[in-house]
């Protein structure tokens, strides 16, 4: 019978999975010992983060693990099982050959490489794909990107696999197997699920029923941001589309980035995804970049671009304009209770969302869960 190793979500120590403790009611969090079982359930430091207040909510989520098997990736009974770990998750990208590789690294990174490497510090590796300047510059035309050696190079350092790469590096070849859109929208295409996107790119032949590329570990950041705008905005908010159209522009604020900046290469899939007369303007707010990207503006394309702030977005939002608020605010694995600044922030977005209507303000819980 096979051992499979399991960290304590207290301690990190690795213990066999068989020989664990876990919390009865959800099912969720395994730990060493009834010592760490217990201070995780009480939580004295941090109570509002302590298990007893988040069991329920995890019990929740380990609920949806049918639904989540039925996803059309070969992996994903292994991935969504309960019994998922990071030895597994090392297997089926090591299958793949792309295991601690890449932009791979930054989405599964090991502790060693998280604490060596500030978010954005490996950006340079990729710089041919994209051009900079700085937030407090005047707004210079970006240059237009186009493919050579360097930035072919740059892909394949990014996505590791020469095939995925030159995918990537290609416009769209097919038409989307969903329905046309509804108008008003700001998004290029309609897409149901993976199965749509990945038909539509040409990551899968037409006929195909499941997926074997394990590209969307990646690409769920830029397609999670596109299901907001797509799917959820019309539904919460449909009267600010055709202000944003107007205005020919679309800001958005992502806050409590950290990850997501090393993985900027993957966010250049927008400018596939939304429409093409939108200017697309990301602000990328968090605490812990590295200080070489503080205040820079990523041009990943001719319209649209990545502005990186380090601070905290209530302290951000001091150094806006009226004019540059953002249209939509979205927090991807938040940590509401973790972090004691959340409150002023919180507070701060309120304040901003009774004085301007139109702007939305979306937490995603688990946005890597998706697979």
């Amino acid at each position: 019978m096979e051992v499979v190793a399991a960290a304590c979500c207290v301690c990190g120590k690795e213990i066999s999975q068989d020989q664990a403790l876990y919390c009865p009611q959800c099912k969720a969090l395994f730990y060493c010992s009834d010592k760490c079982r217990t201070a995780d359930w009480i939580s004295p430091n941090n109570p509002d983060h302590s298990h007893q207040q988040w069991c329920s909510k995890m019990k929740d989520f380990m609920n949806f693990e049918p639904v989540l098997q039925k996803l059309p990736f070969t992996f994903a009974p292994i991935t969504t099982a309960a019994d998922f770990t990071r030895f597994k998750l090392d297997e089926i990208l090591s299958h793949f050959g792309v295991n601690r590789q890449g932009l791979w690294k930054y989405e599964f990174c090991s502790n060693s490489h998280h604490f060596q490497i500030s978010p954005g510090g490996d950006l340079p590796l990729f710089s041919d794909l994209w051009t900079t300047t700085t937030i407090d510059s005047e707004k210079l035309a970006p240059v237009t990107l186009s493919s050579s050696p360097s930035y072919e190079d740059a892909l394949v350092r990014a996505f590791v696999s020469p095939s995925l790469a030159v995918i990537m590096s290609l416009s769209p070849l097919y038409d989307s197997p969903a329905p046309d859109l509804q108008e008003p929208s700001l998004v290029n295409i309609n897409l149901r699920d993976w199965l749509d996107y990945y038909k539509w790119r040409g990551l899968c032949s037409p006929d195909e029923e499941s997926i074997s590329n394990p590209l969307a570990l990646l690409l769920h950041w830029p397609l999670t941001l596109y299901h907001i705008v797509a799917h959820k905005l019309p539904q919460i908010n449909p009267f600010c589309i055709p202000k944003i159209l107007i205005n020919r522009k679309l800001i958005i604020h992502v806050i409590g980035v950290e990850k997501e900046l090393s993985l900027l290469p993957v966010f250049k899939e927008l400018d596939h995804l939304f429409k093409p007369q939108l200017r697309i303007c990301i602000y990328f707010i968090g605490r812990h970049f590295d200080a070489a990207t503080d205040r820079i503006v990523y041009h990943l394309s001719s319209r649209l671009s990545v502005s990186v702030w380090s601070g905290l977005y209530h302290e951000f939002l001091h150094t806006q304009k009226s004019n540059e608020l953002a249209d939509l605010i979205i927090g991807f694995n938040a940590g509401l209770a973790a972090y004691p600044t959340w409150p002023l922030t919180l507070s701060s977005i309120a304040v901003s969302l009774h004085n301007f209507v139109c702007r939305i303000f979306i937490i995603v819980p688990v946005s890597g869960r998706l697979v």
